[in-house]
């Protein structure tokens, strides 16, 4: 009964992980029905992160749910190195409640992360808590040896009239992924 979105998968061999946008509020609706300023707001606030990852030896998949919170989580993406993964994800909240899909996420354009370390999924951290901009564009590379860098373009054209690009080198010193 939830709509999902946004998938995306890494496979370097050893693990598969999958990491996905969910509604977790099931809206209903009739065919044909226009969906309203506040049914939108409704279902950007109930979306939510999930992953998966897939256990060759049972040939199955084992799902959590990393967000749960009542606000819009979106935009998933993940990577992983055969022993461990992460998954990064935007957080957004805007004043505006009308025209929500020319929205400005002027309240909140956070970037968070979890990590699987092969058997569990860490609680969510901030990488980055929307200060400079809002985020346009993000991705996720790991290395053989879990090194992890996260890319994100900000958009700071509200501050200085340009498009930044930013990353977060989550293994060096005092940054490590946990």
């Amino acid at each position: 009964p939830y709509a999902d979105s946004n998938l995306q998968f890494a496979d370097n061999g050893n693990i598969k992980i999958a990491v996905w946008q969910r509604q977790s509020k099931n809206l209903a609706f009739e065919p044909g029905q226009t969906a309203t300023d506040d049914d939108l707001n409704a279902m950007m606030n109930a979306s939510e992160i999930c992953a998966a990852v897939y256990d060759e030896a049972s040939d199955s998949w084992t799902t959590k749910q990393l967000t749960e919170n009542g606000m819009a989580d979106m935009a998933p993406v993940v990577a992983a190195n055969g022993k461990k993964a992460v998954a990064v994800w935007r957080r957004v909240a805007s004043t505006t409640t009308q025209n929500v899909a020319a929205m400005e996420f002027d309240t909140r354009n956070d970037l968070l992360y979890s990590v699987w370390d092969g058997e569990t999924w860490s609680e969510e951290k901030t990488i980055y808590n929307g200060t400079s901009g809002a985020i346009k564009g993000l991705s996720a590379a790991m290395d053989e040896e879990g090194n992890t860098i996260i890319t994100y373009a900000i958009d700071s054209s509200s501050y200085v009239g340009k498009v930044e690009m930013a990353a977060f080198a989550a293994e060096q010193e005092n940054q490590k992924l946990d």
